[in-house]
């Protein structure tokens, strides 16, 4: 596991811990699916997919995305990238599945 900084608008919001889900050794940049987990203020949390992670966090942080508009401030508690597009897709639905739900609480947060 890596610790890396997020920047959204130039402010360092939230340390995440990058899991690099692939066969072999990739740079950040040649990943470019990513599934997320935010933390909402009410303890709930969101799991998306994105292939421009600033862009969403933005978007979020904005309150443009309808589920957690009303849920704000997040924090980015987990991220996953994939070099697959099919994996990364496959991994949100698994994450939004009940053992997926089960998945994550223990291992992932």
């Amino acid at each position: 596991m890596t610790l890396h900084r997020a920047l959204v608008d130039a402010d360092p919001i939230i340390i995440i811990t990058l899991s690099i889900i692939t066969p072999h050794k990739l740079s950040f940049m040649d990943l470019p699916y990513a599934v997320y987990i935010l933390k909402c203020s009410n303890g709930k949390h969101y799991t998306g997919y994105t292939t421009n992670l600033k862009n969403r966090l933005i978007a979020h942080r904005r309150g443009e995305v309808s589920f957690t508009k009303d849920k704000l401030p997040v924090e980015l508690v987990h991220l996953s990238l994939f070099e697959n597009k099919q994996k990364a897709y496959d991994f949100e639905r698994y994450l939004k599945s009940g053992s997926g739900i089960s998945f994550r609480n223990k291992r992932l947060i």
